[in-house]
């Protein structure tokens, strides 16, 4: 099935490696590492997406470690080299970097904005799931205006103690939803 999934990702995985290394001919590096890698691991999926995931993480980890042994070439070479016959390779990754930004840094704020987009969603699909009274319940604890819980809860013509349980427990909701999605990387501990 890895063959398979390689083949149907490749320009995927590509386009992944080339994002981090800038070059094709790297990129080309990292994407042959990373198959003899899975190769040799042995791994076998019972699911198409499961093999998507592993190639992906295996190209950007392979990507990842090329990007940082070229880094330690590029400073090494500016830091004063003992040998002054560089390759004009290395010559030219050093000005390539300096120039461009990042591209680990990069790929990692597009992975976190992915991230932080996908818990948006998943906190609106907990909301629309909560019944009315709950969610009224947060909006008053949310758009108070400067006043107190106890005077939105007043002028609302609602018990304070009603809108601050309905309100508990929404947000517990909220929560059990993200933690079934593995949006939360902690539970909360009851003493």
């Amino acid at each position: 099935m890895l063959e398979q999934v390689w083949r149907q990702y490749y320009h995927m995985l590509r386009g992944v490696a080339g994002s981090i290394l800038l070059t094709d001919e790297a990129a080309d590096d990292a994407l042959q590492e990373a198959f003899v890698k899975v190769l040799r691991s042995g791994k076998r999926f019972s699911q198409r997406q499961q093999a998507v995931n592993y190639l992906y993480r295996a190209v950007l980890t392979s990507a990842i470690d090329i990007y940082r042994k070229r880094r330690r070439r590029v400073s090494r070479f500016q830091a004063g080299p003992d040998n002054l016959q560089e390759s004009d390779e290395l010559a030219g990754d050093s000005r390539r970097h300096c120039s461009l930004p990042d591209p680990l840094e990069n790929l990692l704020e597009r992975e976190r904005r992915g991230w932080e987009q996908a818990l948006v969603r998943e906190v609106r699909r907990a909301w629309e799931s909560l019944p009315a009274p709950q969610r009224e319940a947060i909006d008053l604890a949310l758009n108070r205006n400067g006043k107190s819980f106890r005077a939105v809860c007043a002028e609302a013509g609602i018990p304070y103690s009603t809108a601050r349980s309905r309100m508990l427990v929404g947000i517990d909701q909220i929560r059990k939803h993200l933690n079934r999605k593995h949006f939360l990387a902690w539970k909360r501990i009851r003493s």
